[in-house]
């Protein structure tokens, strides 16, 4: 057996506290906004980057300073605790990748790049900046060339250079395949 309804009439809507709220809510998205502006343009200031209107609000892209170090990984298995899953690990994105092809992508993408706070956008050098790296260049390879005995390294003396370490190389593994 139900029981009728007991209250059937339509609610009445308190109009001016709703209008109250949405002007509030107004008020607190521009205050908001103002705030967001003032931020970035701080950030701009302190920053000097000014004086490039398309420079990124995050860090330029740099060029990575370790190496990946994959081949220290082949044949182990690494469990995650959290995933319970094998392969390659990222902490930063808390993202697991079945291959070491996969995790070479995933640490260049735009996604792992964000979450380490730069942006994909490179800096221009100026033609110094260039002028001063190929001086530099020519110079490391000048003392290269002086380490050598005889003068500059030339391609020969570069691959009898190569030989002479290869077969280093493979006396010192054949030593130690005997042990």
């Amino acid at each position: 057996m139900s029981f009728p309804a007991r209250d059937v009439s339509r609610k009445n809507w308190d109009l001016a506290a709703f209008e109250k709220r949405a002007k509030d809510r107004r008020r607190a998205e521009k205050e908001a906004e103002a705030e967001k502006l003032r931020a970035h343009k701080a950030a701009r200031e302190a920053s000097h980057i000014d004086d490039d209107p398309f420079a990124p609000t995050r860090a330029w892209l740099t060029k990575r300073d370790h190496d990946i170090d994959l081949e220290s990984k082949v044949g182990t298995v690494e469990v995650v605790p959290s995933v319970q899953k094998s392969g390659f690990y990222c902490k930063l994105c808390d993202t697991t990748m079945k291959d070491s092809n996969r995790y070479l992508q995933h640490v260049n993408s735009r996604f792992h790049q964000k979450a380490l706070g730069m942006s994909m956008r490179v800096r221009r050098s100026t033609a110094q900046e260039i002028r001063n790296a190929f001086d530099e260049e020519v110079r490391k390879r000048a003392a290269q060339g002086t380490k050598a005995r005889n003068g500059p390294l030339t391609l020969k003396r570069r691959i009898i250079a190569r030989k002479a370490e290869e077969k280093k190389k493979r006396s010192t593994e054949g030593d130690a395949g005997e042990s």
